[in-house]
Protein backbone atom coordinates (compact mmCIF):
# COMPACT_ATOMS: atom_id res chain seq x y z
CA UNK A 1 0.00 0.00 0.00
CA UNK A 2 2.75 2.76 0.57
CA UNK A 3 4.65 1.35 -2.17
CA UNK A 4 1.46 2.47 -4.71
CA UNK A 5 1.18 5.73 -2.46
CA UNK A 6 4.62 6.58 -3.14
CA UNK A 7 3.99 5.55 -6.81
CA UNK A 8 1.06 7.66 -7.19
CA UNK A 9 2.80 10.62 -5.60
CA UNK A 10 5.65 10.68 -7.96
CA UNK A 11 3.54 10.09 -11.03
CA UNK A 12 3.49 13.26 -13.34
CA UNK A 13 0.68 15.68 -13.86
CA UNK A 14 0.08 14.20 -17.19
CA UNK A 15 -0.68 16.64 -20.16
CA UNK A 16 -2.95 13.47 -21.29
CA UNK A 17 -5.43 14.34 -18.95
CA UNK A 18 -5.36 18.31 -20.07
CA UNK A 19 -6.67 17.11 -23.78
CA UNK A 20 -4.24 19.20 -25.63
CA UNK A 21 -5.77 21.15 -28.61
CA UNK A 22 -5.74 20.58 -31.95
CA UNK A 23 -3.20 23.58 -32.42
CA UNK A 24 -0.91 22.16 -30.12
CA UNK A 25 -0.98 18.90 -31.62
CA UNK A 26 -0.53 20.14 -35.19
CA UNK A 27 2.10 22.29 -34.02
CA UNK A 28 4.34 19.10 -32.27
CA UNK A 29 3.58 17.44 -35.72
CA UNK A 30 5.21 20.27 -38.10
CA UNK A 31 8.60 20.47 -35.43
CA UNK A 32 8.82 16.69 -36.10
CA UNK A 33 8.61 17.46 -39.58
CA UNK A 34 11.44 20.18 -39.32
CA UNK A 35 13.28 17.71 -37.33
CA UNK A 36 14.78 15.43 -40.66
CA UNK A 37 16.28 18.54 -42.86
CA UNK A 38 17.72 19.97 -39.58
CA UNK A 39 20.02 17.05 -38.83
CA UNK A 40 20.70 16.85 -42.56
CA UNK A 41 22.35 20.77 -42.11
CA UNK A 42 23.91 19.62 -39.12
CA UNK A 43 25.80 16.92 -40.89
CA UNK A 44 26.37 18.73 -43.98
CA UNK A 45 28.29 21.27 -41.97
CA UNK A 46 30.14 18.96 -40.30
CA UNK A 47 31.08 16.89 -43.22
CA UNK A 48 32.57 20.12 -45.03
CA UNK A 49 34.65 20.18 -42.20
CA UNK A 50 35.73 17.22 -42.88
CA UNK A 51 36.71 17.40 -45.97
CA UNK A 52 38.28 20.74 -45.11
CA UNK A 53 40.90 18.39 -42.51
CA UNK A 54 41.91 16.41 -45.28
CA UNK A 55 42.37 18.67 -48.17
CA UNK A 56 45.99 17.78 -48.52
CA UNK A 57 44.81 14.16 -49.60
CA UNK A 58 42.71 15.73 -51.66
CA UNK A 59 44.99 17.76 -53.33
CA UNK A 60 47.66 14.84 -53.44
CA UNK A 61 48.04 14.45 -57.19
CA UNK A 62 49.55 10.96 -57.06
CA UNK A 63 45.79 9.80 -55.37
CA UNK A 64 43.34 8.68 -57.82
CA UNK A 65 40.06 9.97 -57.25
CA UNK A 66 38.90 6.36 -56.01
CA UNK A 67 41.27 6.62 -53.32
CA UNK A 68 40.63 9.86 -52.00
CA UNK A 69 37.10 9.38 -51.79
CA UNK A 70 37.88 6.37 -49.77
CA UNK A 71 40.36 7.88 -47.20
CA UNK A 72 37.35 11.00 -46.96
CA UNK A 73 34.86 8.31 -46.11
CA UNK A 74 37.33 6.61 -43.63
CA UNK A 75 38.08 9.75 -41.68
CA UNK A 76 34.36 10.68 -42.03
CA UNK A 77 32.90 7.19 -40.68
CA UNK A 78 33.72 8.05 -36.73
CA UNK A 79 32.58 11.59 -37.38
CA UNK A 80 29.36 9.91 -38.29
CA UNK A 81 28.65 7.70 -35.61
CA UNK A 82 29.86 10.64 -33.33
CA UNK A 83 27.20 12.79 -34.84
CA UNK A 84 24.04 10.05 -34.81
CA UNK A 85 24.98 9.33 -31.41
CA UNK A 86 24.89 13.41 -30.60
CA UNK A 87 21.70 13.36 -32.73
CA UNK A 88 19.95 10.88 -30.94
CA UNK A 89 21.29 12.72 -27.05
CA UNK A 90 19.45 15.89 -28.49
CA UNK A 91 16.19 14.36 -29.71
CA UNK A 92 15.95 12.88 -26.05
CA UNK A 93 17.41 15.83 -24.23
CA UNK A 94 17.17 18.71 -26.03
CA UNK A 95 14.13 18.96 -28.59
CA UNK A 96 13.84 22.35 -28.14
CA UNK A 97 17.63 22.85 -29.99
CA UNK A 98 16.35 20.28 -32.76
CA UNK A 99 12.98 21.64 -33.69
CA UNK A 100 14.46 25.31 -34.37
CA UNK A 101 16.65 26.94 -36.73
CA UNK A 102 17.05 29.56 -34.66
CA UNK A 103 18.73 27.13 -31.85
CA UNK A 104 20.64 25.00 -34.21
CA UNK A 105 22.54 27.38 -36.03
CA UNK A 106 24.44 28.76 -32.60
CA UNK A 107 24.89 25.36 -31.49
CA UNK A 108 26.16 23.74 -34.68
CA UNK A 109 28.18 27.21 -34.89
CA UNK A 110 30.09 26.98 -31.43
CA UNK A 111 30.24 22.98 -31.80
CA UNK A 112 32.62 23.87 -35.42
CA UNK A 113 34.82 26.41 -33.56
CA UNK A 114 37.12 24.24 -31.85
CA UNK A 115 37.04 21.69 -34.75
CA UNK A 116 37.92 24.76 -36.90
CA UNK A 117 40.19 26.38 -34.70
CA UNK A 118 42.08 23.28 -34.29
CA UNK A 119 42.92 22.39 -37.50
CA UNK A 120 44.30 26.29 -38.19
CA UNK A 121 46.55 26.18 -34.95
CA UNK A 122 47.68 22.63 -35.96
CA UNK A 123 48.56 23.98 -39.33
CA UNK A 124 49.88 26.92 -37.88
CA UNK A 125 52.28 24.94 -35.67
CA UNK A 126 53.60 22.71 -38.27
CA UNK A 127 55.72 25.95 -39.58
CA UNK A 128 56.23 26.87 -35.48
CA UNK A 129 56.84 25.22 -32.20
CA UNK A 130 54.38 22.66 -32.91
CA UNK A 131 52.39 23.52 -29.41
CA UNK A 132 49.53 26.61 -30.91
CA UNK A 133 47.14 23.15 -31.27
CA UNK A 134 46.90 23.22 -27.46
CA UNK A 135 45.41 26.38 -27.50
CA UNK A 136 42.27 24.31 -28.62
CA UNK A 137 39.15 26.18 -26.92
CA UNK A 138 37.01 23.07 -26.44
CA UNK A 139 36.60 24.53 -22.65
CA UNK A 140 35.21 27.89 -23.98
CA UNK A 141 32.43 25.81 -25.91
CA UNK A 142 32.16 23.44 -23.29
CA UNK A 143 31.61 26.21 -20.89
CA UNK A 144 29.23 28.48 -23.63
CA UNK A 145 27.06 25.05 -23.69
CA UNK A 146 26.87 24.67 -19.79
CA UNK A 147 25.56 28.06 -19.31
CA UNK A 148 23.14 27.48 -22.19
CA UNK A 149 22.02 24.11 -21.91
CA UNK A 150 23.09 22.85 -18.46
CA UNK A 151 26.74 20.71 -17.50
CA UNK A 152 24.94 17.17 -19.40
CA UNK A 153 25.14 19.12 -22.56
CA UNK A 154 28.23 20.14 -22.35
CA UNK A 155 29.73 17.73 -20.95
CA UNK A 156 28.39 15.40 -23.77
CA UNK A 157 29.09 17.41 -26.33
CA UNK A 158 33.02 17.94 -25.03
CA UNK A 159 33.69 14.13 -25.07
CA UNK A 160 32.98 14.06 -28.64
CA UNK A 161 34.41 17.09 -29.66
CA UNK A 162 38.15 15.49 -27.99
CA UNK A 163 37.75 12.53 -30.06
CA UNK A 164 36.90 14.59 -33.39
CA UNK A 165 39.77 17.12 -32.51
CA UNK A 166 42.43 13.98 -31.37
CA UNK A 167 41.29 11.69 -34.21
CA UNK A 168 40.37 12.99 -37.34
CA UNK A 169 40.80 16.99 -37.35
CA UNK A 170 45.17 16.23 -36.55
CA UNK A 171 45.50 13.59 -38.83
CA UNK A 172 46.75 10.27 -38.08
CA UNK A 173 49.39 11.29 -36.04
CA UNK A 174 46.97 12.21 -33.56
CA UNK A 175 45.92 8.95 -32.87
CA UNK A 176 49.16 8.80 -30.68
CA UNK A 177 48.78 12.45 -28.83
CA UNK A 178 47.35 11.02 -25.73
CA UNK A 179 48.50 14.04 -23.76
CA UNK A 180 46.26 16.43 -25.89
CA UNK A 181 43.10 14.20 -25.79
CA UNK A 182 43.46 13.91 -21.89
CA UNK A 183 44.23 17.78 -21.77
CA UNK A 184 41.03 18.87 -24.05
CA UNK A 185 38.85 16.20 -22.37
CA UNK A 186 39.49 16.99 -18.80
CA UNK A 187 39.58 20.90 -19.51
CA UNK A 188 36.27 20.60 -21.52
CA UNK A 189 34.58 18.55 -18.40
CA UNK A 190 36.18 20.99 -16.26
CA UNK A 191 34.94 23.77 -17.91
CA UNK A 192 31.70 21.73 -18.22
CA UNK A 193 30.89 20.78 -14.38
CA UNK A 194 32.12 23.53 -12.86
CA UNK A 195 30.55 27.02 -15.08
CA UNK A 196 27.05 26.46 -13.59
CA UNK A 197 24.54 29.19 -13.07
CA UNK A 198 27.02 32.60 -13.56
CA UNK A 199 26.02 35.20 -10.75
CA UNK A 200 29.25 37.28 -10.47
CA UNK A 201 30.95 38.35 -13.62
CA UNK A 202 34.53 37.03 -11.96
CA UNK A 203 32.86 33.58 -12.50
CA UNK A 204 33.87 32.65 -16.11
CA UNK A 205 37.64 34.00 -15.09
CA UNK A 206 37.83 31.45 -12.06
CA UNK A 207 36.66 28.55 -14.20
CA UNK A 208 38.93 29.31 -16.35
CA UNK A 209 42.01 29.62 -13.93
CA UNK A 210 40.50 26.14 -12.79
CA UNK A 211 40.28 24.55 -16.66
CA UNK A 212 44.10 26.07 -16.77
CA UNK A 213 45.40 24.43 -13.73
CA UNK A 214 43.66 20.99 -14.63
CA UNK A 215 45.25 21.13 -18.25
CA UNK A 216 49.01 21.88 -16.92
CA UNK A 217 48.90 19.33 -14.65
CA UNK A 218 47.26 17.06 -16.88
CA UNK A 219 50.20 17.11 -19.28
CA UNK A 220 52.76 17.56 -16.36
CA UNK A 221 51.54 14.13 -15.46
CA UNK A 222 50.99 12.90 -19.33
CA UNK A 223 54.61 13.67 -20.07
CA UNK A 224 56.03 12.28 -16.87
CA UNK A 225 54.56 8.91 -17.08
CA UNK A 226 55.82 8.89 -20.74
CA UNK A 227 59.19 9.44 -19.60
CA UNK A 228 59.52 12.27 -21.78
CA UNK A 229 61.18 15.45 -20.55
CA UNK A 230 59.05 18.20 -19.17
CA UNK A 231 58.74 20.29 -21.94
CA UNK A 232 57.81 23.92 -19.97
CA UNK A 233 55.99 25.82 -23.31
CA UNK A 234 53.40 22.95 -23.74
CA UNK A 235 52.36 23.33 -19.50
CA UNK A 236 52.39 27.23 -20.53
CA UNK A 237 50.32 26.64 -23.40
CA UNK A 238 47.92 24.43 -21.49
CA UNK A 239 47.38 27.08 -18.93
CA UNK A 240 46.96 30.11 -20.98
CA UNK A 241 44.31 28.20 -23.15
CA UNK A 242 41.97 27.67 -19.83
CA UNK A 243 42.78 31.86 -18.74
CA UNK A 244 41.88 32.20 -22.27
CA UNK A 245 38.51 30.47 -22.49
CA UNK A 246 37.52 32.17 -19.41
CA UNK A 247 37.91 35.39 -20.70
CA UNK A 248 36.29 35.01 -24.21
CA UNK A 249 33.38 33.33 -22.13
CA UNK A 250 33.33 36.31 -20.03
CA UNK A 251 33.48 38.30 -23.22
CA UNK A 252 30.34 36.88 -24.76
CA UNK A 253 28.71 37.48 -21.98
CA UNK A 254 29.23 40.67 -21.40
CA UNK A 255 28.30 41.45 -24.85
CA UNK A 256 24.90 39.14 -24.78
CA UNK A 257 26.17 37.20 -27.24
CA UNK A 258 25.03 33.78 -25.42
CA UNK A 259 22.41 35.37 -24.57
CA UNK A 260 21.11 35.91 -28.19
CA UNK A 261 22.83 33.38 -30.08
CA UNK A 262 21.04 30.45 -27.81
CA UNK A 263 18.08 31.99 -26.78
CA UNK A 264 18.45 31.81 -22.98
CA UNK A 265 18.75 34.32 -19.63
CA UNK A 266 21.54 34.01 -17.26
CA UNK A 267 21.08 34.54 -13.71
CA UNK A 268 23.64 37.78 -14.45
CA UNK A 269 20.40 38.79 -16.12
CA UNK A 270 17.64 38.12 -13.57
CA UNK A 271 20.14 39.23 -10.98
CA UNK A 272 20.03 42.86 -12.95
CA UNK A 273 16.12 42.52 -13.41
CA UNK A 274 15.53 42.34 -9.91
CA UNK A 275 16.81 45.71 -8.98
CA UNK A 276 14.10 47.30 -7.33
CA UNK A 277 15.54 50.72 -9.59
CA UNK A 278 14.41 48.85 -12.99
CA UNK A 279 12.33 51.72 -14.56
CA UNK A 280 9.10 49.43 -14.55
CA UNK A 281 9.68 48.47 -11.33
CA UNK A 282 9.67 52.13 -10.11
CA UNK A 283 6.55 52.76 -12.73
CA UNK A 284 4.73 49.89 -10.86
CA UNK A 285 5.65 51.08 -7.40
CA UNK A 286 3.78 54.70 -8.33
CA UNK A 287 0.97 53.40 -10.70
CA UNK A 288 0.18 50.39 -8.50
CA UNK A 289 1.27 50.11 -4.83
CA UNK A 290 -0.53 47.50 -3.70
CA UNK A 291 0.41 45.39 -6.84
CA UNK A 292 4.09 46.43 -6.12
CA UNK A 293 3.99 45.22 -3.02
CA UNK A 294 1.38 42.03 -3.75
CA UNK A 295 4.55 41.22 -6.21
CA UNK A 296 7.46 41.89 -3.53
CA UNK A 297 5.49 39.13 -1.05
CA UNK A 298 4.90 36.75 -3.95
CA UNK A 299 8.24 36.42 -4.84
CA UNK A 300 9.97 35.49 -1.21
CA UNK A 301 7.24 33.02 -1.36
CA UNK A 302 7.85 31.54 -5.07
CA UNK A 303 11.49 31.93 -4.62
CA UNK A 304 11.24 29.43 -1.29
CA UNK A 305 8.60 26.86 -3.71
CA UNK A 306 11.31 26.97 -6.49
CA UNK A 307 14.23 26.47 -3.95
CA UNK A 308 12.11 23.21 -2.78
CA UNK A 309 11.39 21.07 -5.66
CA UNK A 310 15.08 22.03 -7.13
CA UNK A 311 13.98 24.68 -9.90
CA UNK A 312 15.08 27.83 -11.01
CA UNK A 313 14.57 29.92 -8.16
CA UNK A 314 16.37 33.48 -8.82
CA UNK A 315 14.01 33.44 -12.30
CA UNK A 316 10.65 32.79 -10.08
CA UNK A 317 11.42 35.33 -7.63
CA UNK A 318 12.04 37.73 -10.63
CA UNK A 319 9.19 37.22 -12.63
CA UNK A 320 7.01 37.11 -9.56
CA UNK A 321 8.11 40.95 -9.26
CA UNK A 322 6.75 41.23 -13.05
CA UNK A 323 3.89 38.99 -13.39
CA UNK A 324 1.30 41.52 -12.65
CA UNK A 325 3.00 44.43 -14.40
CA UNK A 326 -0.22 44.41 -17.14
CA UNK A 327 -1.95 45.96 -14.03
CA UNK A 328 -0.72 49.65 -14.75
CA UNK A 329 -3.00 50.62 -17.14
CA UNK A 330 -6.24 50.08 -14.89
CA UNK A 331 -4.72 49.45 -11.62
CA UNK A 332 -7.76 50.95 -9.65
CA UNK A 333 -9.95 47.91 -10.83
CA UNK A 334 -8.17 45.73 -8.58
CA UNK A 335 -8.69 45.32 -5.08
CA UNK A 336 -4.88 45.47 -3.77
CA UNK A 337 -4.73 48.96 -5.14
CA UNK A 338 -8.59 50.16 -3.87
CA UNK A 339 -8.11 52.89 -1.31
CA UNK A 340 -11.41 52.38 0.52
CA UNK A 341 -14.14 53.57 -1.81
CA UNK A 342 -16.76 51.91 -3.41
CA UNK A 343 -15.20 49.27 -5.99
CA UNK A 344 -15.15 50.40 -9.28
CA UNK A 345 -16.33 46.99 -10.43
CA UNK A 346 -20.23 47.94 -9.01
CA UNK A 347 -20.84 49.91 -11.49
CA UNK A 348 -20.03 47.66 -14.39
CA UNK A 349 -21.39 44.18 -15.68
CA UNK A 350 -20.05 40.77 -14.51
CA UNK A 351 -18.67 40.09 -18.19
CA UNK A 352 -17.26 43.86 -18.44
CA UNK A 353 -15.90 43.38 -15.08
CA UNK A 354 -13.89 39.82 -16.65
CA UNK A 355 -12.68 41.26 -19.41
CA UNK A 356 -10.54 44.10 -17.70
CA UNK A 357 -9.50 41.36 -14.74
CA UNK A 358 -8.40 38.92 -17.57
CA UNK A 359 -7.07 41.45 -19.90
CA UNK A 360 -4.10 42.64 -17.14
CA UNK A 361 -2.15 39.32 -18.37
CA UNK A 362 -2.40 40.53 -22.39
CA UNK A 363 -1.77 43.91 -21.33
CA UNK A 364 1.30 42.91 -19.61
CA UNK A 365 2.82 40.87 -21.87
CA UNK A 366 2.76 43.79 -24.34
CA UNK A 367 4.29 45.76 -21.57
CA UNK A 368 6.94 43.51 -21.03
CA UNK A 369 8.32 43.69 -25.00
CA UNK A 370 8.07 47.22 -24.84
CA UNK A 371 10.48 47.52 -21.64
CA UNK A 372 12.82 44.26 -23.17
CA UNK A 373 12.27 41.68 -20.69
CA UNK A 374 13.66 38.31 -21.58
CA UNK A 375 10.87 35.81 -23.02
CA UNK A 376 11.35 33.77 -19.66
CA UNK A 377 10.02 36.51 -17.84
CA UNK A 378 7.16 37.09 -20.58
CA UNK A 379 5.75 33.38 -20.36
CA UNK A 380 5.90 33.62 -16.68
CA UNK A 381 3.28 36.98 -17.11
CA UNK A 382 1.44 35.19 -20.04
CA UNK A 383 0.67 31.66 -17.96
CA UNK A 384 0.29 32.53 -14.35
CA UNK A 385 -2.96 32.56 -14.62
CA UNK A 386 -3.32 29.87 -16.99
CA UNK A 387 -7.06 29.08 -18.01
CA UNK A 388 -8.43 29.82 -14.31
CA UNK A 389 -12.07 30.38 -13.93
CA UNK A 390 -12.72 34.18 -12.32
CA UNK A 391 -14.89 32.53 -9.84
CA UNK A 392 -16.35 36.09 -8.12
CA UNK A 393 -17.39 37.68 -11.20
CA UNK A 394 -18.86 34.56 -13.09
CA UNK A 395 -21.02 33.72 -9.26
CA UNK A 396 -22.18 37.33 -9.54
CA UNK A 397 -23.55 36.68 -13.53
CA UNK A 398 -24.68 33.56 -12.15
CA UNK A 399 -26.90 35.42 -9.26
CA UNK A 400 -28.14 37.44 -11.91
CA UNK A 401 -29.13 35.36 -14.76
CA UNK A 402 -31.01 33.32 -11.92
CA UNK A 403 -28.75 29.87 -13.01
CA UNK A 404 -26.03 28.58 -15.14
CA UNK A 405 -27.92 28.18 -18.82
CA UNK A 406 -27.03 31.16 -19.60
CA UNK A 407 -24.29 31.95 -18.60
CA UNK A 408 -20.79 30.35 -20.50
CA UNK A 409 -18.26 29.33 -18.28
CA UNK A 410 -15.64 29.99 -20.96
CA UNK A 411 -16.51 33.56 -21.39
CA UNK A 412 -15.58 33.86 -17.82
CA UNK A 413 -11.59 32.28 -17.69
CA UNK A 414 -8.33 34.11 -17.86
CA UNK A 415 -7.46 33.67 -21.69
CA UNK A 416 -3.77 31.33 -21.05
CA UNK A 417 -1.72 29.71 -21.89
CA UNK A 418 -2.28 26.86 -19.23
CA UNK A 419 1.64 26.93 -17.24
CA UNK A 420 4.16 25.30 -19.67
CA UNK A 421 7.08 24.91 -17.69
CA UNK A 422 7.79 24.53 -13.74
CA UNK A 423 8.45 28.07 -12.83
CA UNK A 424 4.98 28.85 -14.21
CA UNK A 425 2.84 26.37 -12.36
CA UNK A 426 4.68 27.05 -9.00
CA UNK A 427 3.75 30.70 -9.72
CA UNK A 428 0.39 30.18 -10.22
CA UNK A 429 0.05 28.01 -7.04
CA UNK A 430 1.79 30.98 -5.08
CA UNK A 431 0.17 33.66 -6.77
CA UNK A 432 -3.61 32.33 -5.96
CA UNK A 433 -2.72 31.16 -2.48
CA UNK A 434 -0.76 34.60 -1.50
CA UNK A 435 -3.95 36.48 -3.12
CA UNK A 436 -6.59 34.07 -0.57
CA UNK A 437 -4.83 34.28 2.57
CA UNK A 438 -4.82 38.13 2.36
CA UNK A 439 -8.58 37.69 2.78
CA UNK A 440 -8.21 35.51 5.89
CA UNK A 441 -9.38 37.00 8.95
CA UNK A 442 -7.85 35.10 11.53
CA UNK A 443 -4.66 33.44 9.81
CA UNK A 444 -3.46 30.88 12.04
CA UNK A 445 -1.55 28.16 11.09
CA UNK A 446 -4.87 25.27 10.61
CA UNK A 447 -6.60 27.98 8.44
CA UNK A 448 -3.56 28.63 6.23
CA UNK A 449 -2.50 25.03 5.60
CA UNK A 450 -6.00 24.36 5.05
CA UNK A 451 -6.75 26.92 2.39
CA UNK A 452 -3.29 26.34 0.38
CA UNK A 453 -4.18 22.42 0.44
CA UNK A 454 -7.84 23.26 -1.11
CA UNK A 455 -6.58 26.06 -3.43
CA UNK A 456 -3.93 23.53 -4.56
CA UNK A 457 -6.24 20.52 -5.07
CA UNK A 458 -8.78 22.74 -7.16
CA UNK A 459 -5.97 23.81 -9.75
CA UNK A 460 -4.89 20.42 -10.22
CA UNK A 461 -8.68 18.99 -10.64
CA UNK A 462 -8.65 21.92 -12.82
CA UNK A 463 -6.25 20.66 -15.11
CA UNK A 464 -4.22 23.70 -15.03
CA UNK A 465 -0.66 21.89 -13.89
CA UNK A 466 -1.21 19.37 -17.00
CA UNK A 467 1.58 20.94 -18.84
CA UNK A 468 3.46 22.29 -16.79
CA UNK A 469 5.40 18.86 -16.23
CA UNK A 470 5.20 19.08 -12.67
CA UNK A 471 5.36 15.63 -10.68
CA UNK A 472 2.55 15.07 -7.33
CA UNK A 473 5.60 14.72 -5.23
CA UNK A 474 7.21 18.16 -6.51
CA UNK A 475 3.60 19.81 -5.80
CA UNK A 476 3.30 18.83 -2.62
CA UNK A 477 6.87 19.95 -1.35
CA UNK A 478 5.59 23.27 -3.10
CA UNK A 479 2.47 23.19 -1.07
CA UNK A 480 4.69 22.31 2.33
CA UNK A 481 6.99 25.19 1.36
CA UNK A 482 4.20 28.37 0.91
CA UNK A 483 2.05 26.89 3.84
CA UNK A 484 5.46 27.48 5.59
CA UNK A 485 6.53 30.54 3.57
CA UNK A 486 2.38 32.38 4.71
CA UNK A 487 2.42 31.08 8.23
CA UNK A 488 5.91 32.98 9.16
CA UNK A 489 3.99 35.66 7.22
CA UNK A 490 0.76 35.78 8.98
CA UNK A 491 2.39 34.83 12.58
CA UNK A 492 0.33 35.60 15.46
CA UNK A 493 1.88 38.56 17.36
CA UNK A 494 1.89 39.68 20.76
CA UNK A 495 -0.10 42.47 21.65
CA UNK A 496 1.45 45.04 23.63
CA UNK A 497 -0.37 46.45 27.09
CA UNK A 498 -1.05 49.91 26.86
CA UNK A 499 1.20 52.38 28.84
CA UNK A 500 -0.04 53.01 32.59
CA UNK A 501 -1.10 56.77 32.75
CA UNK A 502 -0.01 58.30 36.15
CA UNK A 503 -1.42 60.85 37.98
CA UNK A 504 0.43 64.17 37.68
CA UNK A 505 2.39 65.24 40.76
CA UNK A 506 1.67 68.45 42.40
CA UNK A 507 5.05 69.47 42.96
CA UNK A 508 6.95 67.36 39.84
CA UNK A 509 10.29 66.96 40.31
CA UNK A 510 12.75 68.69 37.56
CA UNK A 511 13.93 65.57 36.66
CA UNK A 512 11.02 63.05 36.96
CA UNK A 513 9.88 61.40 34.15
CA UNK A 514 6.11 61.76 33.20
CA UNK A 515 5.63 58.30 31.36
CA UNK A 516 6.93 54.89 31.33
CA UNK A 517 8.76 54.06 28.11
CA UNK A 518 7.29 51.39 25.65
CA UNK A 519 8.53 47.74 26.64
CA UNK A 520 10.22 46.40 24.18
CA UNK A 521 9.90 43.19 21.93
Amino acid sequence: MATSKKKQKNRRVSPEKSGLTDNGAKSEKIAYDRLLPVLLVSLICLLAVVALANYEVLRDSSLTWSQQVLHLAGSSGQLLLLVVFYGLYLMRFERAVVHSWRRLVPHVIFALIPIIAAKVLDEFGDRTSGNAVYYTPIALTAMAFAIAHGSRTAAYLTVLLSVIVVAIVLGPEGRVRFDLMTMLLAGGIVGSLSTGRIRRSSRPLKVGFTVGVVQAALVVSTQVAGGAQLNPSVIFVAAMNGLLCGAVVLMLLSLGVIEYAFRVTTDLTLLELSDQNHKLLRRLALEAPGTYHHSQILGGLAEAAGSAIGINALLLRVGAYFHDVGKINKPEYFSENETGGASLHNRLSPAMSTLIISAHTKDGTEIAHDYGLPEPIIDLIQQHHGTTLIEYFYRKAVDEQGGKAGVKEEFFRHSGPKPRTKEAGVLMLADAVESASRALTDPTSSRIERQVHDIVSRKLMDGQMDECNLTFAEVHRAEESLVKSLTHIYHGRVKYPKPVEKKASKTPSPTSESYDPLPLG
